[in-house]
């Protein structure tokens, strides 16, 4: 078994908005307009405003965020966006007048390509969702949620399109106020979570055989010679399984004919930094097996909130392959989770057979899209050309 420390997720009971926005109070709601009026819009160009951080930290710790809208992700994050230097980076928050808290930040970027103005969720490819930082209270009252994307909407910059490519309707079981049925454009992307109460997690080991098998693949390889596994804590562990890891992923996705982002040093460099801040802590749980004088398999993780999501992983195509090692430590992320008490693992961004295989219960990830312009709206002819495309060579494939 995998130590670690122990996960208290905190209490998200406090809701930070007055009693009209409460769901048990709906039937008193003057409605979306008077909501509305009540809310103000702030506009913040980094994260590192003082005022957008004490929003950010008091919403975070009383609301519902994936780990990508984390604080401590997304400062690092913006960091590697100017690195690159494409687009401005900016930060919408919508304040509650009566308690001036923060009950939504969405962290965006504005850009011009090809001359059209598009704005989008901050993510600089390695965002699993797009979902805000948002009030659980004020998401889950219809007429707070509407008059939550409204404020957001009139709050934007001058554009031809709102695209988020990564949108999820719910995260933790809060819905996300900015999703717009009439705005969504299919897909057929999704990921998988995996429930870790105890009594489901049961049913999902006995019901599903790859927990077996992993288990008699992990046995022959704990028989390996110098067999042995790290739990990166130091900033020399992290360093070592960070530059495996880009070299196992490099190798890999050249056969693949893709690239990688663990191969831009300012994404790399993002990945370090959380991994040197967070390791130690629990907050990032960082994976690597070692035999027969090679490391065979690596992985990192992080925890938000009471979910750990596997973010990156790599494996040494040499003879342990048979073994399935990168699998062996997702199986051990697994185990890592339920033994510090999380709700919940997230297998991460990307459809992938592997992952349903230790029955998560599937979500769906979708294209948002809002248009304002003609320009907007031919781009938004041009998405749906695309994913349509898209669908097609799948089912030819």
């Amino acid at each position: 078994m995998i130590s670690g420390r122990q996960f208290s997720p905190a209490d998200v009971a406090e809701s930070g908005i007055a009693p009209l926005a409460r769901p048990e109070r709906q039937a008193e709601t003057a409605g979306c307009s008077t909501a509305t009026e009540r809310l103000r819009s702030e506009r913040f160009s980094t994260v590192r405003d003082p005022r957008l951080e004490r929003l950010w930290r008091d919403l975070e710790t009383r609301g519902c965020s994936t780990f990508s809208q984390g604080l401590a992700f997304v400062r690092s994050l913006e960091t590697c966006q100017r690195a690159v230097g494409t687009g401005t980076v900016f930060h919408l928050a919508i304040v509650d007048r009566e308690t001036d808290r923060a009950l939504l930040i969405v962290p965006l970027l504005e850009r011009t390509p090809a001359g059209i103005r598009e704005l989008s969720f901050l993510d600089c490819g390695v965002s699993d969702y797009h979902f805000p930082v948002v009030c659980p209270d004020a998401a889950c009252c219809p007429d707070t949620a509407q008059a939550l994307r409204a404020r957001f909407l009139a709050a934007l910059p001058r554009h031809d399109i709102l695209i988020m490519p990564k949108a999820i309707r719910e995260f933790a079981g809060i819905p996300n106020p900015l999703w717009s049925p009439g705005a969504i454009l299919g897909t057929w992307d999704g990921t998988s979570r995996l429930s870790l109460d105890p009594e489901s997690l049961s049913d999902t080991f006995r019901t599903h055989r790859v927990y077996k098998d992993l288990a008699k693949k992990r046995r022959k390889l704990e028989r390996l010679p110098q067999y042995t596994c790290v739990i990166a804590k130091s900033e020399a562990e992290i360093d070592t399984l960070l530059r495996v890891m880009k070299a196992q992923r490099q190798a890999r996705f050249a056969r693949m004919g893709t690239g990688d982002t663990l191969q831009n040093p300012a994404l790399y460099a993002h990945y370090r930094d959380l991994a040197v801040a967070g390791c130690e802590s629990g907050d990032v749980l960082m994976i690597g097996l070692w035999a027969d004088d090679r490391w065979i398999a690596t992985s990192l993780a992080i925890a938000h909130r009471g979910v750990l999501t596997g973010v990156l992983c790599s494996m040494d195509e040499g003879p342990y392959k048979k073994y399935s090692p990168g699998l062996v430590t997702l199986q051990m992320e697994i185990e890592w989770a339920v033994e510090n008490g999380f709700r919940e693992y997230d297998f991460g961004g990307g459809t992938y057979d592997y992952k349903d295989r230790f029955g998560g219960s599937h979500r769906s990830v979708q294209v948002y899209g809002h248009a304002e312009t003609l320009k907007g709206h031919f781009c938004l002819l041009l998405w749906r050309a695309r994913l349509r495309l898209r669908a097609a060579l799948a089912d030819h494939a």
